[in-house]
């Protein structure tokens, strides 16, 4: 069974997001539609992990989708590197979009 159908929706899904209104950069789309795919949080480790990305990169893309209200993050503990993502309001609206 091909997944290209699948593939084709999510790749317009996040074009979706890249384009006015949203205006979201790549990657910010990309960590976005992961934790909207997500039955609860994650931590900005588990989608570097998952993204095969460099943790500094999704920690950058998850500061500004916070900073733009879609995302909220919790530093975790004081000296730990690991945010914890979960999906604010406006984020979680996309998902009945």
């Amino acid at each position: 069974m091909s997944d290209a159908p699948f593939e084709a929706g999510l790749d317009a899904w996040l074009a979706r997001l890249i384009d006015p209104p949203y205006s979201l950069a790549p990657l910010e789309a990309v960590v976005l539609a992961r934790l909207l795919v997500a039955e609860r949080g994650l931590t900005s480790g588990r989608i570097a992990r998952d993204l095969e990305l460099e943790h500094a990169l999704v920690r950058r893309a998850a500061d500004a989708l916070a900073e733009k209200g879609w995302i909220e993050v919790d530093r975790g503990r004081e000296r730990s590197a690991q945010l914890n993502l979960s999906l604010a309001p406006a984020g979680q609206a996309l998902r009945l979009a």
